[in-house]
C-alpha cells in the first residue's frame, strides 16, 4: 500500500490522473516480529561444538561466546584489537561502531575466562593487533567468522533448526536480556542502538512484565 501511494502521488504529479486512488486506503498495522533466535539448549550445543584442544577451537569458542554474552555486531567484533580487551576493567572497549560512538561492554565471568584462555594460546603477535586471527597470524575477516559459525551449527545439528549467524546471536542476546527483566534503556546501551524502536519489538514479544503484573491488584 505504501508503494501504491507513492506511485499514485507520482501519477498526480505527472498529470496522468487528478487524484491518488490509494491515498484513502488505510495501511495495515505492522506486526511485531523478530528474526530467528536460539533456545538455551541450541546455544549450549553451539558453544560445545568447537574442539578446544586446537587453536581454532579455542578461538571459535571465544568468538561465539563474545557474540552470545555481549550482543555485539559482526563488524564490531571483527574490529576488536587485543588492547580493547581490558581485564582489570572486566570490559571490552568497542571502538568501531555502527553509530560512530565508542562504548564499553562489560564481560561476563565466563567470557573473561574464555578470552584469557584464548589470548594465552594466541600469544603476542607483532604482525597484527587484531584480537581474532587465523592460524597464520592474519586478521580473521567477517566472511570467515560467518563461515565458522555456520560450520559449528552444522556439526552440532543446530543448523537444521535455525540459521546460525552472528546476527542470530545478537537477537538471542536481546531476547534473553528482556526475558530476564533487563530494562530497555540498559539493553540499548549494551547493544549500541541509537534508538529503542527495534528493541520495543523484543519487549512486546518476550517481556514477562505482563505475566508478573496479571496477579497484582487481584484479591
Amino acid at each position: 500500500m505504501r508503494t501504491a501511494r507513492i506511485f499514485g502521488n507520482y501519477c498526480v504529479k505527472k498529470g496522468y490522473t487528478s487524484t491518488n486512488a490509494a491515498a484513502e486506503v488505510p495501511l495495515l498495522k505492522m506486526r511485531h516480529t523478530v528474526g530467528a533466535t536460539y533456545t538455551q539448549a541450541q546455544l549450549k550445543r553451539l558453544l560445545e561444538a568447537p574442539d578446544i584442544s586446537t587453536f581454532e577451537g579455542v578461538r571459535d569458542l571465544a568468538i561465539m561466546l563474545t557474540f552470545a554474552d555481549t550482543g555485539i555486531r559482526l563488524s564490531e567484533l571483527e574490529a576488536i584489537r587485543t588492547a580493547d580487551v581490558v581485564f582489570p576493567d572486566r570490559a571490552i572497549n568497542i571502538q568501531r561502531t555502527k553509530n560512530g560512538y565508542a562504548r564499553r561492554i562489560p564481560m561476563t565471568k565466563r567470557l573473561q575466562s574464555v578470552l584469557r584462555a584464548y589470548m594465552k594460546v594466541r600469544g603476542l603477535d607483532e604482525f597484527t593487533s587484531s584480537l581474532f586471527i587465523t592460524i597464520d597470524d592474519k586478521p580473521l575477516n567477517a566472511r570467515s567468522i560467518q563461515y565458522q559459525i555456520r560450520e559449528h551449527g552444522r556439526r552440532s545439528g543446530v543448523l537444521e533448526d535455525v540459521q546460525c549467524s552472528p546476527h542470530v546471536f545478537r537477537r538471542t542476546f536481546a531476547k534473553f536480556k528482556i526475558k530476564a527483566g533487563v530494562d530497555i534503556f540498559t539493553l540499548q546501551q549494551l547493544m549500541g542502538h541509537s534508538d529503542i524502536t527495534e528493541l520495543r519489538k523484543y519487549v512486546a514479544i518476550y517481556s514477562t512484565d505482563l505475566d508478573e503484573a496479571i496477579e497484582k491488584g487481584i484479591k
